[in-house]
């Protein structure tokens, strides 16, 4: 009744008996439906609420129960008018505008319900109940108002600035609000952990809500090292710095299945972590989704690298909501508007799906400069060692790579070196001084750990067992095999007693069945050999505190992590003297010769048996080994893309300065190629796609879409301004009948040559060679366009029962250009269509080559075997011939390829 009194309007004291009256009757109305919604006697509760509002009608709280004995009773039309009586009196209660969407969902109003539950977490944004509705409302492709969401979970506390902001941005360092939120973090898992029973369940509720509120608004402090300081803008506060925004793709991609980062996971999370500055303009932070590219809230973002720097298992709430927000933006997020002529870091790996199209886009949109930071080139090295997707997908970064990049980041010079002999290679002219050395040579270790988990350690880290630790993925370029083999060694010459155990920590990999293989054929071996993985930062520093020292017998690495990592808990790393190790190792490590089959057992037994000459180099690193802090890291970046903001921004059409270079007389099929041959004059044909009106390439061509399906593309300087020939291979939807046209535009808007260069029909799933005339650009380095438009397109979710949404216009299969009045090279297409071998005009082979020049002490990288495409191309249930012999219906296409068109 208490609770009653504060919500029941106080009357005057000199109001009139009925008035007093009328209180008393609601009083005893409330006090009713509440006993009859206890006993889930809806329909009464509601009849209760109901006469008791027509008493005393103010009263918000009892509207909101009305709409609940509503709902329950299966009138919802009544109950959101309730509830929406409730909000109008007090707008500020986030539990009411939840329990309208609760609502709104139930009687199909997903929409609506989405901006229910985006308004409940407008005013309580830590509230867990509605981030998974709109989250699953967001699953399930309905709208949700991103905006209003991201300015939610930006956080609102102002913003750190000076001394403190930089100190919020060093990873593990306390900070001020960090001992009130651990306070409320347990009481806030108090109350998750209890459920009270009716009555008392909505203000268990209510005080759920207030204490995740009051925990979201103290973590804000914690996440404004990415934030600018209050008051200024970013841009205008200091213009002649560069303007960066932080490509996290892949970081985020791995944050959803895995708390625990790995290598490059960790260099993006501490750098990106350690950029911001005082004294410039804090970077922006990005990812690319479905719907292109869309910004992370800067506060949100930087709780999610704090949470993973801090370790912890993935089930963790605040983890769990963290990622669910961060999901929810990506899936109603709008486009990102890049400022013009900003730097686009990618500190990771980029090489998905249509990637550098969004990239050629926002060349061509925004004037962005592309910055990847190449970490190594192992699977054009070493394609042996890798799975075949991995070499096929770095194979077409690299290769679109050197015609997108501005500029690039490397960790080592030995990847310097690597990276160039590949653009020379492939024929790129890349000066060295675009290349930005940034070694990866920072203190790993995380302050203020809390203390190791046995769990999943078998108890190494706690017993007295001497150990040495191997920290690496169990792949074969880590080369666990030489280390099994060597310890097999040891064992035999001083008896298995005397040899320390081998631990090695990392995640199984790829084609390791060898590893394991041999352990199981030996089982005194195995006996001195642990496998572990899935462990935290804290029991990884455990174990570099407890082992005698560590072993990295890595074939070819970019940096070596592991390397660097076992200097800074002052242990000797014992590496192979190969690629970018003695870099990272510097005077500090002991090095042996991969090649030698004796050398890393000799070295090994060194380190075992000579406990002084252990200790001296253990002297040696505490002594002389100093590593960076990461903002020292982050400076050097900050410093080099200064110093290339010099050069002029790209301007909003420097899109085709990535459009390829094309020869005259080859075909150029537009479809992934299961390995692509990197040598020089290489295309990557995806790059031919210039706009957005282009769905992912597939191995057999690509479909348009709705929007601008332009296609892009340079001549040798023999062709210019000289009037070509272009053959395209399109083929129809598969349900319609299409129109189409074909318009080309020459050297860039506004330069006059424009015009329509071909048109017809296509019949459903029909494959036809379409004949075009255009005049190439007479500038050098100028693109020639090709628009293609259609009159409809196919819904292919009617086809695959909502399986497959995408809306399809016709789809080109490849392209063929020469000169107009070449015709020798019309007859050698007419020739490769008729005999079926397409094959012969292409850029053939499919192998990848082993690029030269790089570092190979470990022998000589063999080739990789040769693959072929087979005889035919699958197209949506159809073929399309390359090299069986041809059919009379490709003869006469063939022969009309000969017409004019």
């Amino acid at each position: 009744m208490k609770l009653f009194k504060r919500i029941l309007p106080a009357g005057d004291r000199g109001d009139s008996n009925r008035r007093g009256s009328s209180h008393s009757d609601a009083r005893a109305l409330v006090a009713a439906g509440d006993r009859a919604r206890d006993a889930r006697d809806w329909h009464a509760a509601a009849g209760h609420y109901r006469r008791a509002l027509e008493a005393a009608p103010a009263m918000a709280a009892i509207w909101v129960q009305y709409g609940h004995a509503l709902k329950e009773s299966g009138e919802l039309g009544g109950a959101r008018e309730a509830y929406r009586r409730a909000i109008a009196m007090a707008p500020e209660v986030a539990d009411t505008h939840l329990q309208l969407g609760h609502a709104d969902k139930l009687a199909g109003d997903l929409e609506q319900a989405a901006a229910s539950y985006a308004q409940a977490l407008a005013l309580q944004p830590g509230s867990d109940d509605a981030l998974r509705e709109v989250h699953a409302l967001a699953l399930r492709g309905v709208r949700v108002d991103a905006g209003r969401l991201r300015q939610a979970w930006d956080g609102a506390a102002p913003a750190a600035h000076g001394a403190d902001r930089a100190e919020a941005s060093e990873p593990g360092k306390p900070r001020a609000a960090e001992h009130a939120l651990a306070l409320l973090d347990t009481l806030l898992a108090a109350a998750r952990a209890h459920e009270p029973a009716p009555p008392h369940a909505a203000a268990a509720r209510q005080a759920r809500e207030q204490l995740a509120g009051a925990a979201e608004l103290l973590r804000s402090l914690d996440a404004q090292a990415l934030l600018p300081p209050p008051g200024a803008d970013a841009e205008a506060a200091a213009p002649a710095r560069a303007v960066i925004v932080f490509d996290a793709t892949d970081l985020i991609h791995h944050l959803r299945a895995s708390r625990l980062p790995t290598g490059i996971q960790r260099v993006q999370l501490e750098l990106i972590s350690a950029f911001a500055q005082p004294e410039r303009p804090a970077p922006r932070i990005c990812y690319l989704g479905e719907a292109g590219w869309l910004e992370a809230p800067a506060a949100l973002f930087a709780r999610l690298c704090r949470l993973c720097l801090q370790g912890g298992g993935t089930d963790q709430g605040e983890w769990r909501q963290a990622l669910m927000q961060l999901d929810t933006l990506m899936l109603g997020g709008a486009p990102m508007d890049f400022p013009h002529g900003a730097w686009l870091v990618s500190l990771g790996t980029s090489w998905f799906p249509d990637y550098l199209l969004h990239v050629r886009l926002a060349k061509r949109r925004h004037g962005i400069r592309y910055v990847p930071f190449v970490h190594d080139l192992i699977p054009l090295v070493m394609p042996e060692h890798c799975v075949d997707d991995l070499v096929e997908r770095f194979g077409a970064w690299l290769l679109g790579a050197f015609a997108h990049a501005d500029r690039f980041l490397v960790n080592s010079a030995s990847t310097r070196g690597d990276l160039l002999a590949a653009a020379a290679r492939l024929g790129h002219a890349l000066p060295a001084e675009h290349i930005e050395v940034i070694r990866l040579d920072a203190d790993i270790r995380k302050p203020g750990l809390a203390p190791p988990q046995p769990d999943g350690m078998q108890g190494w880290g706690w017993n007295r067992q001497p150990f040495v630790l191997l920290l690496s993925t169990v792949e074969p370029r880590k080369n666990h095999l030489a280390a099994l083999r060597a310890w097999r060694a040891l064992i035999d010459r001083h008896g298995a007693r005397r040899v320390p155990h081998l631990v090695c920590a990392g995640g199984k990999g790829w084609k390791n069945e060898a590893v394991f293989a041999l352990l199981e054929r030996d089982a005194t071996l195995a006996a001195r050999v642990t496998m572990l993985s899935g462990l935290d930062d804290a029991q990884l520093a455990r174990l570099f505190e407890r082992c005698l020292f560590t072993l990295y017998p890595s074939l070819y690495e970019g940096w070596g992590l592991p390397v660097t990592e076992s200097l800074c808990h002052g242990k000797v790393p014992l590496v192979s003297a190969v690629a970018s190790l003695p870099e990272a190792g510097g005077d500090f490590a002991d090095y042996f010769d991969p090649a030698a089959p004796q050398a890393l057992a000799e070295a090994a037994q060194r380190l075992i048996f000579d406990a002084r000459h252990r200790q001296a180099r253990e002297a040696a690193i505490r002594a002389g080994f100093r590593p960076r802090r990461w903002r020292d890291l982050g400076r050097q970046l900050a410093q080099a893309l200064d110093r290339w903001s010099e050069a002029p921004a790209s301007g909003g059409d420097d899109a085709p300065a990535c459009a390829p270079r094309l020869a005259a007389g080859r075909y150029y099929p537009l479809a992934t190629a299961p390995l692509p041959v990197l040598r020089g004059g290489t295309v990557a044909a995806e790059s031919l796609r210039a706009g957005d009106g282009w769905h992912t390439i597939e191995p057999w061509g690509c479909w348009s879409r709705p929007g601008d399906s332009r296609l892009a593309l340079r001549v040798d300087d023999t062709l210019r301004g000289q009037p070509l020939r272009l053959y395209l291979c399109l083929r129809g939807v598969p349900g319609r009948r299409l129109r189409y046209r074909l318009e080309y535009l020459a050297g860039g808007e506004g330069s006059g040559a424009a015009g329509l260069c071909a048109r017809g029909t296509l019949d459903a799933g029909e494959t036809r060679w379409v004949t075009a005339t255009a005049t190439a650009p007479a500038g050098p380095g100028q693109a020639l366009e090709l628009c293609l438009h259609s009159d409809g397109f196919q819904d292919l979710s009617e086809a695959t029962q909502g399986a497959d949404r995408r809306m399809i216009g016709p789809a080109l299969l490849g392209l063929y250009l020469c000169a107009a009045d070449d015709v020798q090279g019309r007859l050698r297409l007419v020739e490769a269509v008729a005999l079926g071998n397409l094959d012969v005009l292409a850029e053939g082979g499919a192998e990848i080559e082993a690029v030269e020049g790089v570092v190979d002490e470990a022998g000589a990288v063999a080739a990789h075997p040769p693959r072929t495409t087979g005889d035919s191309v699958d197209i949506a249930g159809d073929a399309c011939p390359t090299s069986a012999a041809a059919t009379p219906a490709v003869r006469r296409e063939a022969a009309s390829l000969l017409a004019e068109p």
